[in-house]
């Protein structure tokens, strides 16, 4: 059985004060507790609780929470906006990462080194501290009067990786806050979103802002006289696609521009097309010939129109036969829209999550990843790893820099290759170890002709070989390239695949070699005699067994018919039976039967309504409505009715009253009018069409009269009734409260709830 989900509340100096949870009607139940999280973005969480539990009063700004996100990490939020209602109270948080922008680091220069490193020093002042990095290669960067928060933007900027922050705790308050830097969220999956299947709805957004042209600005340079320069540009530099340049600049020019994008978004004026101008700006740079490259670069990032696809989904990797269907973020996904005739791949950016009910869930997807015929565009990441000036991995005499290697396209390894093993791949190629190459660059996918990308980078360094850790039985495709010191790629390699091993009936396998190792994972065997071991997933043709343990039992098929599960006692007596009929308890009681699945629905006033006499004389009413659904076969209904007692003050005097002899009426069907007394100027109240039960009806009583509260423990009392014979399945009900009485306020006051409970099997 899962484990419920339950909230850990912490105060400002992290003491665990309380945890909540739905296991039982007396702990501080929650509702709506929805995590949304974006890839390098704070993730927020918020949720509900009551505000009559005691447990509530924890609930306040400033103290902390924390809750297992979809894969079991636990993170960390700060109560930050909070909303009072009656019966409510609802939390807003945020990342407990928000305390990163509260610490100003004055200037630290981490210099050719790891993205580790550089987060270390990065966090050195707070609370936090580095967690799993994973190898990025050596960058350097600088932090100047910034905060953390601003400095782990610019570790992403020039290692790449993408952030995750986590904690640990005890039972009595919280040990450790990490943030992770990882090579990627998510997977690529090749998972497949469509409607009619796991997606509810479908909003793409286009944001139509191209440019085609980009002037751009360098940095200041500092002159013999102490003074500085204008910030350079790339005027002085020429381009010429005769030798090899992407397209022709000439020399003057300060801007570059995109003919194909010129010809598709250009304004038209007088017959011509002309450009839709915009700029780029490196504070950093220096050289203008990198500065036209970058911009470049720019260029064919903004040269698009921006589209956007939120998709509200049904996650449904938790069902049974569906659990294929995992989805987290940072996936590569594909979408397939069939009423726009629309298929498309893209990362998954945000997700956001009920911790509740998994599978209610909305995500939103990035601009589409275009594939190798169409125009390519790198995204942020693989465009900082191409621009960025660290020294990546290099050797040799560190007075040697990128400026001593020409810039010249570096090869493509050859010799790659793939060779599928037990949970592994094995990748090899020749490796050329020259100085003007800073790394290989190796992309993996499940999907056959991917596009390579860094959401798919999976290794980056030097060598010749990689071991690709994976399960048993799945097929990966691999591309290759390498970069130069200059972060000049070379094109991509032809792609290669290969399968890690699956040990079946068609494994050819001496005997009595068998580990324990094969044995363990996921192997078809025919048949098998096993004495004392464990397998993890197998199909056995006959099978006795005596004590056994697992995960999913499958009885009966096409081939076996109807299968049957019988639970007995030590003494042979049945306790539950599993067949086509249902789950049939030992007392003949059934959890799925009658053509349905047991449900339980629970209908209340959100509210205690006044019921009484006010002080000016009116007699306030209490209504509430509720339906039995369509096609459910009702077990038991019970209506129950609470009064909660009234403190009256008035003169001074005190005095603790409830409602007096209080009419409770149910009628069939919502339809109805109000009846208004003009000479009266008062309301006669609602009179409901179709059928009604008075009191005597429901309660076997004339009138309800809650016993006088007491003043020390005042409590509210409770009425119940059975009301399965009196509802049917597709109708509308209302029930009416009010008082009968004309006792004095300090005698007649008080607020009255209903909740209706009907149990039955929902067809």
């Amino acid at each position: 059985m899962n484990e419920s989900p339950s909230i850990y509340v912490f105060d400002r100096d992290d003491n665990l004060l309380t945890t909540l949870n739905n296991d039982s009607d007396d702990t501080c139940r929650f509702t709506e507790p929805y995590l949304e999280e974006e890839l390098n973005t704070v993730p927020t969480f918020e949720f509900t609780v009551p505000t009559n539990h005691d447990d509530a009063k924890h609930i306040k700004e400033e103290n902390q929470v924390a809750v297992k996100d979809i894969d079991g990490v636990f993170r960390l939020f700060v109560i930050k906006n909070l909303t009072y209602g009656i019966d409510e109270k609802m939390a807003e948080c945020e990342s407990g990462m928000i305390e990163l922008i509260d610490t100003i680091i004055e200037d630290r220069r981490p210099q050719n080194t790891t993205a580790q490193d550089a987060l270390s020093v990065a966090l050195e002042k707070t609370r936090y501290e580095a967690g799993q990095v994973d190898s990025l290669g050596q960058g350097s960067t600088n932090y100047y009067y910034i905060t953390p928060s601003k400095s782990i933007e610019k570790i992403v900027g020039e290692w790449g990786g993408e952030t995750r922050d986590r904690l640990t705790f005890s039972d009595e308050k919280i040990t450790s806050r990490f943030i992770d830097l990882l090579t990627r969220r998510g997977e690529d999956t090749g998972h497949r979103f469509e409607t009619g299947i796991d997606v509810e709805n479908v909003e793409i957004t286009i944001q139509s802002y191209p440019k085609t042209a980009l002037y751009a600005r360098g940095k200041s340079l500092e002159t013999d006289d102490g003074g500085y320069t204008r910030r350079i540009t790339f005027e002085d530099v020429e381009w010429s696609v005769a030798n090899g340049d992407p397209v022709d600049k000439p020399l003057g020019q300060n801007w570059v521009g995109d003919p194909d994008a010129l010809a598709k978004y250009g304004r038209l004026k007088d017959g011509e097309r002309i450009q839709r101008e915009g700029t780029f700006e490196d504070s950093e740079e220096e050289d203008p010939e990198r500065l036209l490259e970058k911009a470049w670069n720019e260029l064919q990032t903004v040269k698009e129109p921006n589209v956007n696809i939120k998709l509200d989904v049904i996650t449904l990797e938790h069902k049974y036969g569906y659990e294929h269907k995992k989805v987290r973020l940072g996936d590569t996904t594909y979408a397939y829209i069939s009423e726009l005739d629309l298929q498309t791949e893209q990362r998954i950016f945000r997700h956001r999550y009920n911790i509740l009910d998994l599978s209610d869930a909305e995500v939103e997807m990035g601009e589409p990843i275009l594939r190798n015929n169409e125009t390519e565009r790198l995204d942020e990441v693989e465009s900082k790893v191409s621009e960025k000036a660290g020294i990546w991995d290099q050797a040799g005499d560190p007075s040697i820099d990128d400026d001593n290697f020409s810039d010249n396209e570096p090869p493509v390894p050859s010799n790659f290759n793939a060779k599928g093993g037990f949970a592994k791949i094995s990748l090899t190629w020749d490796y050329e170890a020259a100085s003007y190459i800073a790394a290989c660059e190796l992309y993996a996918s499940q999907s056959q002709d991917f596009t390579p990308d860094s959401s798919n980078l999976i290794w980056r360094g030097r060598g010749g070989g990689f071991v690709h850790e994976l399960s048993v039985n799945q097929q990966w495709y691999y591309r290759i390239r390498t970069v130069n010191t200059h972060g000049t790629p070379s094109p991509y390699s032809n792609e290669v695949s290969a399968q890690t091993l699956q040990v079946n009936a068609d494994t050819e396998i001496e005997e009595q070699t068998i580990t324990k190792k094969l044995l363990a994972a996921e192997a078809i065997i025919d048949e098998i005699h096993v004495s004392n071991g464990a397998i993890t997933n197998a199909k056995i043709a006959n099978l006795v067994w005596d004590k056994a343990q697992g995960g999913t039992a499958t009885l009966g098929g096409s081939e076996n018919g109807n299968g049957v599960l019988d639970l007995r006692d030590t003494d042979g007596y049945l306790i539950i039976r599993m067949n086509s009929d249902g789950i049939e308890l030992f007392n003949g009681s059934q959890l799925i039967g009658n053509g349905g699945v047991l449900s339980k629905f629970v209908t209340q006033m959100p509210q205690y309504e006044q019921v009484g006499v006010r002080h000016v004389g009116a007699k306030p009413r209490a209504n509430a409505s509720f339906s039995v659904p369509d096609n459910f076969t009702i077990v038991s209904a019970e209506l129950k009715v609470y009064a909660l007692p009234t403190r009256y003050e008035s003169s001074g005097n005190v005095n603790w009253t409830n409602v007096d002899q209080a009419s409770i009426t149910m009628s069939e069907s919502s339809n109805g009018y109000y009846d208004y007394v003009e000479e009266a100027d008062s309301g006669v109240g609602y009179v409901w069409e179709g059928n009604d039960w008075d009191t005597n009806d429901l309660f076997g009583i004339s009138t309800w009269t809650p016993p006088s509260p007491s003043s020390s423990d005042p409590v509210a009392e409770e009425i119940t009734a059975d009301i399965q014979s009196i509802i049917s399945p597709g109708n509308d009900y209302n029930i009416k409260i009010e008082s009968t009485s004309n006792a004095a306020p300090n005698e007649n006051t008080g607020f009255l709830r209903t909740v209706v409970t009907i149990i039955g099997y929902q067809q």
